[in-house]
């Protein structure tokens, strides 16, 4: 009997990993002052901009034969018996914002051209 691990929040987990490598332009002391601060009362979110140099690092390193080994195993997990490749959400994301972007941008977005998004994601 399979066991799946237990649901971790990604954004938390990428938040205190920030807090950690003091990441953030504004200082925060703790995960704690990092909810609290600043007051959101009619906000929905703020975005918190990354000091330079941050941009260029890894959040988590993830070596790609991990990554495939918990990509599938999430698949069996969620019940499926047949895995799609990683590759197949760049597919529908591709077609995704290609309803809502120019094509000019979608290729810049896809490092590709229209005949290449043409042959390939339709």
């Amino acid at each position: 009997t399979m066991v799946p691990c237990q649901i971790v929040c990604l954004i938390t987990f990428v938040a205190i990993q920030a807090l950690q490598d003091d990441a953030f332009e504004i200082e925060f002391s703790s995960f704690d002052e990092l909810l609290q601060r600043p007051n959101l009362e009619d906000v929905n979110c703020i975005e918190l901009g990354w000091k330079d140099g941050m941009q260029e690092k890894p959040i988590f390193p993830l070596k790609y034969y991990k990554f495939l080994e918990l990509w599938n195993r999430t698949w069996l997990v969620a019940g499926n018996r047949n895995t799609l490749r990683p590759y197949a959400l760049r597919i529908g994301g591709g077609n995704k914002i290609n309803s809502s972007l120019t094509s000019a941008i979608r290729n810049y977005i896809l490092s590709h051209n229209t005949q290449t998004f043409e042959t390939s994601y339709q």
